[in-house]
């Protein structure tokens, strides 16, 4: 099955609205984006099940519950061992070019923040 052989199964293909996250909430090892466009604060996240993890009205640390829009990425099962590796991968990506609270300088100015607070320090 070539499916078995991707890394990320499916995915959202644009910034959807927040008021469309409970048709999304049984999609399992996901990493996601959330986007408050007020604040234009960004946060990245994973969640073993998206609908436990992502609910409209519910922030994250240092991202305020009324973010509005987001977007996700299912990791096929057999990768879900490098769930937490994505994310991290993904935050870094993040703040290498916007503004952020990691102590990673971005490469260029941006209004947009990436909210993360914390990267678990590896020993790479």
């Amino acid at each position: 099955d070539p499916q078995n052989d991707r890394i990320i199964l499916n995915y959202s293909r644009k910034w959807l609205h927040v008021e469309e996250s409970d048709k999304y909430r049984d999609r399992n090892n996901v990493i996601y984006l959330l986007y408050h466009s007020e604040t234009k604060n960004i946060y990245i996240g994973k969640a073993n099940n998206f609908g436990d993890r992502v609910q409209k009205g519910k922030g994250r640390v240092g991202l305020s519950s009324k973010w509005d829009k987001f977007m996700w990425f299912e990791i096929n099962p057999e990768y879900n061992m490098f769930l937490e590796e994505l994310e991290h991968f993904l935050i870094r990506t993040f703040a290498s070019t916007l503004k952020n609270n990691l102590d990673i300088e971005p490469i260029i100015e941006s209004k947009i923040e990436l909210v993360n607070r914390q990267l678990k320090k590896n020993k790479i």
